[in-house]
């Protein structure tokens, strides 16, 4: 699994409440339109629109 950022206005696709965006989220899975993240205790599915990649280190 790889470590993704999201923006600032994701929502999680069932329920359309706010995701936490200040944290690294888990890619768990990936399709064309929608991805469902983790932090190891609940998953969201979100838009792929609301994903970030995740910031380059020097």
């Amino acid at each position: 699994m790889s470590e993704v950022y999201i923006t600032v206005n994701a929502v999680d696709f069932k329920t359309k409440k706010p995701i936490n965006s200040n944290r690294i989220w888990q890619l768990k899975k990936c399709y064309t339109l929608f991805a469902v993240i983790t932090d190891g205790y609940t998953e969201h599915i979100i838009e792929t629109k609301y994903i970030k990649s995740k910031p380059r280190s020097n």
